[in-house]
């Protein structure tokens, strides 16, 4: 084998361990010793999970290059790839779809702080946003929808008067494309049947990563804004992965950004309030 071709639909490589945070799959390309060239045709990094040192693998295969989409190349670069930057390259790919491609991640993953706790010990919510391209990022309209979704959070009992007792970190996640008219955003994120949503939860614990620590996580709500119209949602609560406390547990919250904020405001106090921060607002005071 000379030479592979990955699916435009590719979202993944490799094993993660249970939640995503440690890698602990071995290298795929083992083998291939006559291997020379890898071409991508997803615009969206798919995840790469690797225990070895992936360096290791140009001693083996010196000849290897990497061929992304034409565009694509930063993103490629601020990757689960990124070791294989120097060796990659861009080439036309010529039934790309696209309008607009994301070319600048250098804002990627960086966090913003909307406030910190000023009793307890602070309950972690970390917000962010799929399908939103760089240039989204670039002319605020991932922020004012990011300031939009922690206004409306504490609109509502008991929050409203627990408010103080809150952190809340907003995290910036580049998609290649914007919206879900294409395959690969960032977090993966879909729509189901009826107001069912998703993504990829090893993803969003990855983001999330970049505000708050792993020890922190049992007891955080995640929240994921979608770029799109559509009204639906979904929470997903995980058990704790250190204690026998069931109030504990990470929840990830999916939701559209909807049409207009009424229905931005419902849904989030249903799936994030109502369904994903299980964590007691009375132990916050200890």
């Amino acid at each position: 084998l000379k030479s592979v071709t990955l699916s435009a639909s590719l979202t993944q490589i490799g094993y993660p361990s249970e939640r995503g945070y440690n890698s602990n799959s071995v290298n795929i390309f083992n083998g291939s010793a006559s291997l020379e060239k890898i071409y991508f045709r997803s615009v969206s990094p798919p995840s790469f999970y690797y225990t070895e040192d992936i360096e290791s693998l140009y001693q083996e295969y010196p000849k290897l290059k990497v061929y992304v989409p034409q565009g694509t190349l930063n993103a490629y670069k601020n990757s689960d790839w990124y070791p294989f930057a120097k060796y990659m390259e861009e080439y036309e790919y010529a039934d790309l779809p696209f309008d607009y491609i994301s070319t600048d991640y250098s804002k990627d993953g960086t966090i913003t702080t909307l406030q910190t706790a000023t009793k307890g010990e602070g309950i972690d919510i970390v917000l962010m946003g799929d399908a939103y391209s760089d240039r989204q990022i670039a002319d605020g309209t991932y922020k004012a929808d990011m300031k939009n979704l922690y206004n409306n959070l504490f609109t509502e009992e008991p929050y409203k008067s627990f408010k103080d007792h809150f952190n809340v970190y907003y995290v910036n996640v580049v998609s290649a494309t914007e919206g879900y008219e294409y395959e690969n955003t960032a977090l993966d994120g879909y729509f189901g049947d009826g107001t069912l949503v998703g993504g990829n939860d090893n993803a969003v614990f990855n983001y999330a990563l970049n505000a708050i620590s792993e020890e922190k996580m049992d007891e955080a709500l995640l929240i994921v804004s979608m770029n799109s119209d559509n009204y639906a949602g979904t929470c997903y609560m995980y058990s704790p992965t250190d204690n026998d406390d069931w109030g504990d547990g990470v929840s990830i919250s999916y939701f559209p950004v909807g049409e207009d904020e009424t229905a931005l405001e419902q849904v989030l106090h249903h799936e994030a309030g109502g369904h994903g921060n299980r964590y007691s607002l009375l132990g916050s005071e200890e």
